[in-house]
């Protein structure tokens, strides 16, 4: 078990403790009332504790558990709101009768709301992932041009050369990063021209840098279509 996951569960087991002899060693009176909150307390400190241990369970990485707060939030928000709500009733209690009504009604609004928030939360992370993962999947064939361009560049003796393949990786910096089905074509003959200017680099420096000149030119063409095509 790692530590954070130990964290959470110790936290909440020193708030069912403290809340157990509060409601025990305290002489409030024990109305019916009061053992519903108290019933209604305890699952809302297990399930708190269970949303929790989920929300950073879930998914790997640092982003993924990042993304995961909000559900943590509902969690520890429900246990709160019920605690609060079960102290409040029982100090009442001691004074008044309460109807049980109250608070099966109340309590069960609580988990009912903190429920809905929990499974919005819940979802707006899978959607928030699905997001981020379509963008990298999008985003991946020009960073690997990026870093071929880059990488070509150290490889070039001729300074004229290189100066000309420099130029072209960071044409591609300032590239629309994000691919589509409509740049698939364009960016296939992109990755096989850097294909052909890798080996002419060492071969043939002067067909290289007619090479570098026609990716350019692609590369430009490729972005015509990617601004033509911009949702």
């Amino acid at each position: 078990m790692s530590k954070k996951r130990t964290s959470v569960i110790a936290v909440y087991a020193i708030v069912l403790v403290l809340f157990n002899v509060l409601f025990f060693a305290v002489p409030f009176a024990k109305a019916a009332s009061g053992w519903v909150c108290w019933g209604f307390s305890l699952l809302a400190v297990i399930l708190g504790c269970g949303v929790s241990l989920y929300a950073f369970s879930k998914g790997e990485g640092l982003k993924s558990k990042i993304y995961g707060f909000p559900v943590f939030r509902m969690g520890a928000v429900y246990t709160i709101v019920q605690l609060v709500f079960s102290v409040v009733m029982f100090i009442v209690g001691s004074f008044v009768e309460t109807p049980v009504v109250i608070s099966i009604v109340v309590s069960a609004l609580i988990l009912g709301i903190c429920g809905i928030g929990f499974i919005g939360a819940d979802n707006a992370r899978d959607i928030v992932e699905e997001q981020v993962q379509s963008v990298e999947a999008s985003t991946r064939q020009m960073k690997y041009f990026r870093v071929s361009a880059d990488g070509i560049a150290d490889l070039c003796a001729d300074s004229e050369l290189k100066k000309q393949v420099a130029k072209f990786a960071e044409e591609l910096k300032y590239s629309d990063p994000v691919s589509s089905d409509e740049t698939a074509s364009a960016e296939k003959q992109i990755n096989e021209g850097i294909s052909q200017l890798r080996d002419l680099v060492s071969s043939d420096p002067a067909a290289a840098k007619i090479k570098a000149a026609e990716l350019s030119t692609m590369l430009a063409d490729r972005n015509r279509i990617c601004k033509a095509f911009k949702k």
